[in-house]
């Protein structure tokens, strides 16, 4: 019972923190539309500047935020990441160890969904990683976009600084040592499998 209470806590807290990771990701995005809006129209210079500061803010608010999201959850993401990889290892190769049939699908039955719940609370941090660091990147061209040509030389400045700004993009790491991405995710399976196949050319070098 115990076991089931600390499993549901530890996927609680997961949650809690993908939803942060998800809200920076949607921020990033309204930040994306907000600075394609910046079209010519008949509004004044005055309003456009208005608008234009508008984004920087928000800009400035969401650097802020994924900077808390960071430190709050470096730890845990790093923790997360390296039980995960020793986890999946040991799933691994806990197939190797002689057992009857009946015992071979009765393990596999067990740890194939724990290996997926395993792979799956590194897999969305991971995408999502991605999806941060990619959209991101997109905001410098988003500001290209956004109609600058025929604004005032205040405007231009303000927009200039932001792309400059924009240029390093957004990203979410395990203190500091890995960033969440999706190429996180696949150096770490491939190195659970390499693992694995070290360990079973043992096992047979043995035999």
């Amino acid at each position: 019972m115990a076991t089931i209470s600390e499993s549901f806590n530890i996927n609680f807290i997961c949650l809690r923190i993908f939803g942060l990771f998800l809200i920076v990701v949607a921020q990033v995005d309204i930040l994306d539309h907000e600075l394609r809006s910046l079209k010519v129209d008949n509004s004044s210079e005055e309003v456009q500047v208005i608008k234009l500061n508008k984004c920087l803010r928000h800009y400035e608010i969401l650097l802020q935020y994924s900077n808390e999201v960071q430190d709050i959850t470096s730890v845990t993401m790093f923790v997360q990441f390296t039980v995960a990889s020793g986890s999946i290892c040991a799933i691994l190769c806990s197939f190797l160890l002689p057992k009857t049939f009946g015992e071979l699908m009765s393990l596999l039955l067990f740890m194939s969904t724990y290996a997926f719940v395993v792979i799956l609370e590194i897999f969305i941090p991971s995408y999502l990683g991605t999806q941060l660091r990619y959209k991101s990147q997109k905001l410098v061209n988003a500001a290209y976009c956004s109609e600058w040509i025929a604004r005032s030389e205040s405007f231009k400045r303000s927009l200039k600084l932001f792309m400059l700004r924009a240029n390093i993009p957004i990203h979410f790491s395990g203190c500091g040592l890995f960033p969440l991405t999706l190429d996180t995710f696949t150096s770490i399976m491939k190195s659970a499998y390499s693992f694995f196949t070290i360990v079973r050319n043992f096992q047979n070098h043995e035999k």
